[in-house]
């Protein structure tokens, strides 16, 4: 995919999804995360957009661990979760 190609696919997505990309950085190309950070920085984007997402991320990690502690437990062990 060109840097063309990019930035008309990454502005189409919204701020959430581009914070993922810068999230997981490792996952994308050079490319990829320079485009999604120039887009990022043409938005609004105000402290609180980024603390609720940051503290959407940290609620998606809880619920994850606590399904993975739940399906290691037997049903007495869930009972008194």
């Amino acid at each position: 995919m060109t840097a063309d190609e990019l930035k008309e696919t990454y502005a189409k997505l919204s701020t959430e999804e581009l914070l993922e990309i810068l999230d997981n950085k490792f996952d994308y190309t050079d490319l990829a995360v320079s485009v999604a950070l120039t887009e990022l920085s043409s938005r609004k984007i105000s402290k609180e957009d980024i603390t609720t997402y940051k503290a959407a991320q940290v609620s998606k990690v809880v619920e994850h661990i606590r399904r993975k502690i739940s399906d290691d437990l037997n049903l007495l062990q869930k009972n008194n979760i």
